[in-house]
């Protein structure tokens, strides 16, 4: 028995909901643990080696795959304040 496989943005659209609020659909994710606060304008403005940034952008790029800033649970940003 093979399960039917899910998505987000098909649900959404028998809901009728708007699809600029679903989660992006992907195969291949690039995960990239970023310690410092996370920019406002996303991967433009990662304080990362620029040659770095560029081999990295074009790697996830060449197999279609989304670039995902992640922190591990817990850990606070460099320089941020204390918790909410």
């Amino acid at each position: 028995m093979t399960a039917e496989r899910f998505f987000c943005a098909d649900a959404a659209r028998a809901r009728g909901d708007a699809l600029p609020g679903t989660a992006p659909y992907g195969l291949v994710w690039v995960l990239v643990e970023y310690h410092a606060p996370w920019p406002a304008n996303g991967y433009d403005g990662l304080a990362l080696d620029p040659v770095t940034k560029s081999l990295l952008y074009e790697a996830a790029r060449a197999v279609r795959a989304r670039i995902l800033l992640i922190r591990r649970h817990g850990r606070r940003p460099e320089g941020a304040g204390p918790p909410r």
